[in-house]
C-alpha cells in the first residue's frame, strides 16, 4: 500500500497554528487519498545568509546578548506554567498519526524506505532565516514524488545566494504550492515549474470537522480573546480600551517564549494549559479575537468571529500572509498595518465582517487546493 509522508514543523511544536496545520493536513489527505503520517523530524535550522565561520564575539552574542539572557529569565519564572502548556500539546499529538521513528539531519534519509511521496509543508518551512535545507527535500531520491504543499517563506525578498539555490532545487519538485499569494511571483521566475497558490491546510477542514475535536466553552463570560505572539504593548492597551468600552473580559494566552513585560498584568484571565483543541475552543466562544497570529485569524473566520489583527513589531515582512488570509474574507480594513489604523477610533469604526457574503475567492481557493492534491496524490 502506498504511503505519503508529510515534513513540517510538527516534531515537539508548542505552536498553535504549527501544530494544527499539521493536524489539519494529515487528516485531510489521509480521509481523501492514502495512509498519511507526520515525519517526527527533529530540524537543525541555520540563517541561510549566515557565513559558515563567525567571530567569537557573534557566537557570544547570539548566546549571552541581553535579549536572550531576559527570556532565559523568563522561561525559569514561568517554568511551572509552561510545564501546564507542554503537557497540554503532549496530549494533542496522540490526534496526529506520525512516525514511531524521531528523524535528524544525520539520519533522515533513513525515512525514504517508508513512504513513497513526500509533502513538505505546510508552514514557514522555506524560511530562510530557520533554513534547513530537508525541509527542501533534498534528501528524497529523485525517483519518488516530492511535493511542496502550501509553503510559506516569511520574506518579500530573496537575495542573490537564495535565489541561485532555489534556481537549483525547485525544479526536483513534482509540483510546488505556496501559502501567499505574493509568493507566486516570488518564486515563479526561478523555475518553469508552475507555482500555484493554495489555500493553509486549516481551511481545507471544515467546521464540523473542527466541531470533533473542540472542547466546550471554557469560559463563561462575555469575552475578548488575545493571543499575540509579538511584544508590543501598545496592541495590549488597544485591547484593553476596547474590552472596556463593550463590557468584556480579557482572556489572554501569554505567549510562550514573549517577553514578559507586555503580559504583566495582561488579562482578566491568563492561561496557561491550554492545548491546541482548547486554543480553537476559546476563539470559537469569543466575542471578538485580537491578534497578531495567522493561525488564530484563520479560527475567527472559520467560526465567523469578528477579528482585528496588527502587524507584529520587528517582523513586517510577515504581514504578507494576513494579507492574503484578509482577501480571502473581504476584510482588509480589520488589519491594522499602518499608524493611522492604529488607534481605538479606527478600530471602535469597523463593521463586523460580513460572513453571510458568498466568499468567492474562498471557495474557488479551496476549489484549486484539492484539485491541486488530487491531480498529484491521485
Amino acid at each position: 500500500m502506498f504511503k505519503i509522508g508529510i515534513l513540517t514543523h510538527f516534531y515537539k511544536s508548542k505552536n498553535y497554528g504549527g501544530v494544527l496545520q499539521a493536524y489539519a493536513l494529515v487528516s485531510y489527505v489521509n480521509a481523501s487519498f492514502m495512509r498519511t503520517e507526520q515525519i517526527c523530524y527533529k530540524s537543525n535550522t541555520v540563517n541561510f545568509s549566515l557565513p559558515h565561520k563567525e567571530d567569537n564575539k557573534k557566537i557570544f552574542l547570539r548566546y549571552f546578548s541581553p535579549k536572550k539572557i531576559l527570556r532565559k529569565l523568563v522561561f525559569f519564572a514561568k517554568k511551572n506554567k509552561l510545564a501546564l502548556r507542554y503537557n497540554a500539546f503532549e496530549k494533542f499529538y496522540e490526534y496526529i498519526p506520525h512516525s514511531e521513528n524521531v528523524f535528524n539531519k544525520h539520519n533522515v534519509k533513513n525515512s525514504t524506505n517508508n513512504y513513497d511521496i513526500f509533502i513538505t509543508g505546510s508552514d514557514q518551512v522555506w524560511n530562510m532565516t530557520w533554513f534547513d535545507p530537508n525541509y527542501f527535500l533534498e534528501f528524497v531520491p529523485d525517483e519518488k514524488k516530492k511535493i511542496a504543499y502550501a509553503v510559506s517563506m516569511g520574506h518579500s525578498s530573496l537575495t542573490e545566494e537564495q535565489k541561485d539555490y532555489l534556481k537549483r532545487v525547485l525544479p526536483t519538485f513534482t509540483a510546488i504550492s505556496v501559502r501567499e499569494k505574493d509568493m507566486v511571483d516570488l518564486l515563479q521566475p526561478l523555475t518553469d515549474k508552475k507555482i500555484e497558490w493554495v489555500l493553509d491546510p486549516t481551511l481545507l477542514l471544515d467546521k464540523g470537522d473542527w466541531d470533533e475535536i473542540c472542547p466546550e466553552r471554557r469560559i463563561k463570560e462575555k469575552y475578548l480573546f488575545c493571543y499575540f505572539l509579538g511584544h508590543d504593548e501598545r496592541i495590549r492597551k488597544l485591547a484593553k480600551k476596547h474590552a472596556k468600552k463593550n463590557n468584556l473580559k480579557i482572556v489572554n494566552l501569554p505567549h510562550l517564549c514573549g517577553i514578559a513585560k507586555a503580559d504583566i498584568g495582561f488579562g482578566n484571565y491568563k492561561l496557561y494549559d491550554v492545548a491546541p483543541n482548547d486554543f480553537i475552543s476559546l476563539i470559537k466562544y469569543a466575542d471578538c479575537v485580537f491578534t497578531d497570529s495567522f493561525h488564530a485569524c484563520v479560527f475567527s473566520g472559520i467560526y465567523n468571529k469578528n477579528f482585528v489583527a496588527f502587524n507584529r513589531h520587528g517582523m513586517e515582512s510577515m504581514a504578507t500572509r494576513i494579507y492574503s488570509l484578509c482577501e480571502l474574507f473581504e476584510c482588509r480594513d480589520h488589519f491594522c498595518d499602518c499608524e493611522e489604523k492604529f488607534n481605538i477610533d479606527y478600530i471602535g469604526r469597523l463593521e463586523p465582517i460580513d460572513y453571510n457574503k458568498d466568499f468567492t475567492l474562498l471557495k474557488e481557493m479551496k476549489e484549486r487546493s484539492i484539485d491541486f492534491l488530487k491531480n498529484n496524490l491521485s
